[in-house]
């Protein structure tokens, strides 16, 4: 027999999205609209996808394989928090959205996060070079070329550089709007 997959793989976002759409059929709606790309665990996913199909995947046991089986069962012991149960209806569909927005701009950060360091590092290894990438990505933010005698990897690493200070910046608005 599979072991018990725990009821938050794929983080507490997941597992509460999950909870919410399998334990309140008012959530339906809201989760139609939902992208299968919002849960990145596989299982996570597969449960959705069976969610999506069937409504109540509980009628689709059968043909769960044992982690499958196992992940809803888990999901379904975890239950909702009193608040979430008492949830009146107009704020469940909502509930799911920020959920869901939530959670994609939470992984957009983590990325965004690992990506600095990773580009912080190589323009450290460049700066030690000799290099001077910093001005290249002033330039590049501008929207300005690189000069004909900067090395491409530089240019690259520059255009990098200025691509993940867009991106941070269009992070930090969207938390805001949100917020």
């Amino acid at each position: 027999a599979a072991a018990e997959p725990p009821a938050d793989a794929g983080g507490p976002g997941e597992a509460l999205l999950l909870r919410l759409l399998l334990l309140r059929p008012e959530c339906r709606e809201a989760g139609l609209a939902l992208d299968p790309g919002v849960f990145e665990d596989g299982l996570n996913r597969r449960l959705f996808e069976a969610w999506l199909e069937a409504g109540d995947p509980d009628e689709r046991t059968a043909e769960m394989d044992d982690d499958l089986g196992a992940r809803l069962a888990s999901l379904r012991e975890a239950g909702l928090t009193e608040a979430e149960a008492g949830m009146p209806a107009d704020l469940l569909g909502r509930r799911v959205e920020r959920t869901a927005a939530e959670l994609t701009r939470r992984r957009l950060r983590e990325r965004v996060s690992v990506e600095g360091k990773s580009v912080a590092h190589e323009v450290a290894e460049a700066r030690r070079a000799g290099h001077e990438v910093l001005e290249l990505a002033r330039r590049a933010a501008g929207g300005e070329a690189p000069p004909p005698d900067a090395a491409n990897g530089n240019a690259e690493l520059a255009a990098n550089m200025a691509g993940l200070s867009r991106r941070q910046r269009e992070l930090a608005q969207d938390e805001r709007d949100a917020g």
